[in-house]
C-alpha cells in the first residue's frame, strides 16, 4: 500500500455536515481523498474492505460508504463488484440509509464486468427483496446475455417491481427464446391493481419489442383473451404504483 493511504481512508469518515467519527479531524478534504484513492487503484482495496466490515457491525447508516462505493465503482473489476454487493445487502436493512440507491448507479455504470457477480448474489440472496429489488434495477441498463437464464427466474418472483424490472432487462437483451415465458404475465395477477396493470403493460411492452419481425405471432397472442393490456416500454416506468416487498 502507498504511503499515506491511511491518511486519505480516514479522511473518508467525515460527511458532508463535518461529522467526525473517532473523534478526528479529517487531515485531507475527502473529495480529494477520493480521487486519490481511485488513482491508487486496487491495492487500496483491502483498505476498503475494513471500512465495509466497520459499516456492518455499525449497521446503521453512515456517509463514508457512499465514498466506499464510488471508489469501488471508479476501479472497477469483480472484486469491486462483489464488494458493491455487499454493501447493498447491509444496506437494504438499514432504514434511510442511501447506500442502496448508490450500489445501482454504480453496478449499472459497471455494467458487463459485475454480471458474474450479480448472478452470484441473487442466486444466494433470492430472499432478501430490497436487495434483489436494487439489483434489478441495475439489471435494467445491462445488456449481457449472461443475464438471461437469471431474468426468467425473476418473472416468477413475488415482487411485482423486480418482475417489472426483468421485463425491462429481457426487452434489452433481445432475445427471443424468452418469449414463452413472459407471455403468462400478460394476465399477471396481483392483490394490488395497479402492479398488476402495470406488470402487464410491461409484459406486452417487452413482446412488442421482442417480436417487432414477427408480428404474426404478436397478433396472434394479443387476441388471446384477458390478454390486451396497454404497452409499457422501457422508461415508461409510472409513479403511481405502490412499491411492495
Amino acid at each position: 500500500m502507498e504511503e499515506g493511504t491511511s491518511d486519505l481512508i480516514s479522511s473518508l469518515l467525515v460527511n458532508d455536515r463535518e461529522e467526525v467519527y473517532d473523534d478526528r479531524e479529517p487531515v485531507i478534504e475527502p473529495r480529494h481523498a477520493v480521487k486519490e484513492l481511485v488513482r491508487r487503484g486496487r491495492p487500496v482495496i483491502p483498505a476498503l474492505t475494513r471500512l465495509i466490515e466497520r459499516y456492518e457491525k455499525e449497521n446503521e447508516g453512515r456517509y463514508y460508504i457512499e465514498y466506499v462505493i464510488e471508489i469501488l465503482g471508479s476501479i472497477g473489476g469483480n472484486r469491486s463488484s462483489k464488494l458493491i454487493l455487499r454493501i447493498l445487502l447491509t444496506s437494504s436493512t438499514i432504514t434511510n440509509d442511501d447506500g442502496g440507491s448508490m450500489c445501482t448507479k454504480w453496478l449499472r455504470n459497471l455494467g458487463e464486468t459485475a454480471v458474474p457477480a450479480i448472478i452470484r448474489f441473487v442466486e444466494e440472496n433470492r430472499d432478501a427483496t430490497f436487495a434483489v429489488m436494487a439489483v434489478a434495477e441495475a439489471m435494467e441498463e445491462i445488456k449481457d446475455r449472461r443475464l438471461v437464464p437469471l431474468l426468467v427466474k425473476l418473472l416468477g418472483y413475488p415482487n411485482p417491481v423486480v418482475v417489472q424490472s426483468a421485463l425491462i432487462s429481457l426487452q434489452k437483451q433481445d432475445d427471443k427464446s424468452v418469449v414463452s415465458h413472459i407471455i403468462p404475465l400478460l394476465k399477471y395477477q396481483h392483490e394490488h391493481p395497479a402492479e398488476q396493470r402495470q406488470t402487464r403493460e410491461f409484459a406486452l411492452g417487452a413482446l412488442e419489442s421482442l417480436l417487432r419481425e414477427d408480428q404474426r405471432l404478436l397478433r396472434q397472442i394479443k387476441s388471446e383473451p384477458e390478454s390486451k393490456p396497454r404497452a409499457r416500454h422501457i422508461g415508461q416506468r409510472s409513479s403511481e404504483a405502490p412499491t411492495h416487498a
